[in-house]
């Protein structure tokens, strides 16, 4: 919707009886997105399918329960993904304990900032990925407030964010309990890149297109 969508609907995108996998469903808001439904895409013979929730500011808890997410998570793997409008930064806000139990995996993916306030966790091999700054403009990091976690039980962690300085990476170990997580520090510019030199042993991802050829007498690196 160009405006608001209130879904408390029923998605169902399953796999066939005999083979098959689960299919894709988007359920979108340009202005707000309050979701209450919910969407089957799982497959009894195939591999799951993928729920796209795409608002602006997204907060789970106000605009989709932890318990609504996690009953989403059962039979479908989940990317909640903001983006920015209008006077909306794009902020995704974890304020509400989310706990599932699939192998099924959630990704936070912000326009800007991803805010953990609550817990996350899974017991069945699911796996999790924060990632903020999306769109690779060089605002927006990834946080912890007082309570927030992340436990995991044999899935795998990732974290995008943009650091204060290449030099000083975020720990975010304290956080995390039943796994490791990999934290990338976002690549956006060519500064950034020849900045990757003050930490060789740090873990980078590029975070957009970066045009090189007025490096090096136009030919690039």
């Amino acid at each position: 919707a160009d405006q608001d969508t209130r879904f408390a609907g029923g998605i169902s995108a399953r796999g066939g009886a005999a083979s098959g996998d689960g299919g894709t469903a988007e359920v979108s808001g340009r202005a707000g997105l309050l979701f209450a439904g919910s969407a089957d895409l799982s497959s009894p013979h195939g591999a799951t399918g993928s729920l796209l929730l795409d608002p602006t500011d997204f907060a789970i808890g106000t605009d989709m329960t932890g318990a609504q997410l996690a009953s989403a998570l059962a039979s479908a793997n989940v990317t909640v993904q903001t983006g920015e409008s209008g006077s909306r930064a794009g902020d995704l806000t974890v304020d509400d304990d989310v706990s599932w139990s699939s192998a099924n995996m959630l990704i936070l993916n912000s326009h800007r900032n991803v805010v953990v306030n609550s817990a996350i966790g899974n017991d069945g091999g699911g796996s999790l990925e924060l990632r903020a700054d999306l769109d690779g403009t060089g605002s927006g990091t990834v946080t912890f407030g007082p309570h927030g976690s992340v436990t995991l039980g044999g899935g795998t962690a990732s974290i995008y964010y943009n650091p204060s300085s290449y030099a000083s990476p975020t720990d975010y170990a304290p956080y995390f309990a039943g796994v490791v997580p990999t934290a990338y520090m976002l690549v956006n510019s060519l500064n950034q890149l020849g900045a990757m030199r003050t930490n060789l042993n740090g873990a980078y991802a590029l975070g957009r297109d970066i045009d090189a050829s007025a490096t090096n007498g136009g030919v690039g690196f």
